[in-house]
């Protein structure tokens, strides 16, 4: 909601002079009144999105063919036809593409740092109160599989993997999500802003875990 009310379109509909003209959530999510909310969503489908085969996703996401991404593609089109030129939707829409597999690069990342972590046995969870009282360091996890993306949970981790988490549910998913609804300012400043910081955290504190690793 927030990605369209500051969007072009959301401008539009904010403007009593042009608010008949500008498309709102269902002009382009449910068009013809269907209920397929999904209908002409490729990559960007679902809250996590999707990949297209023979890609793998860096987390758990939608698989579609390319065919399926074509069909859909050609749907959200015909959606912006009524305002925009073909050219003009299709190079907006395949710029947002380029931003989601960025998004997915620098997530793709994290997991790689994050799995290796899990590897060398250096993911710490967070002290709680109780071990402070009782003196306690934090330690390794153990006996837990590391699951990072859409089946994380984010109690019980460690600060890495919690970071994790925002990053995924909700960085990555503003960078994409706001490059398809055609909002630069919301992609830059809510989304890809914080995923490379997100990105940074995650390789200063695997560098800081090695450290403290070679020291013990």
């Amino acid at each position: 909601m927030e990605m369209w009310q500051s969007s072009k379109h959301g401008q539009l509909f904010a403007s009593a002079q042009t608010k008949e003209q500008a498309p709102t959530c269902v002009t382009c999510h449910m068009p013809s009144g269907t209920h397929d909310t999904g209908l002409g969503l490729t990559l960007g489908n679902v809250g996590n999105g999707s990949v297209i085969e023979p890609e793998k996703p860096v987390v758990k996401m939608r698989i579609i063919t390319a065919q399926e991404a074509e069909r859909q593609r050609k749907l959200m089109i015909q959606t912006c036809l009524p305002c925009h030129s073909s050219r003009f939707a299709t190079e907006n829409l395949e710029k947002a593409d380029a931003i989601k597999k960025e998004a997915d690069a620098v997530l793709g990342e994290a997991v790689k740092i994050i799995t290796q972590l899990e590897s060398e046995g250096l993911l710490q969870r967070k002290t709680t109160p109780a071990d402070m009282a009782h003196g306690r360091k934090p330690e390794p996890v153990a006996k837990a599989s590391l699951v990072l993306g859409a089946d994380q949970v984010y109690d019980g981790l460690s600060e890495i993997e919690q970071r994790f988490y925002e990053m995924f549910k909700l960085h990555h998913a503003s960078t994409f999500k706001g490059a398809y609804h055609q909002n630069p300012m919301f992609t830059h400043n809510e989304g890809f802003l914080h995923l490379k910081k997100d990105l940074t955290y995650i390789q200063n504190q695997a560098a800081e875990l090695r450290r403290r690793a070679k020291e013990r």
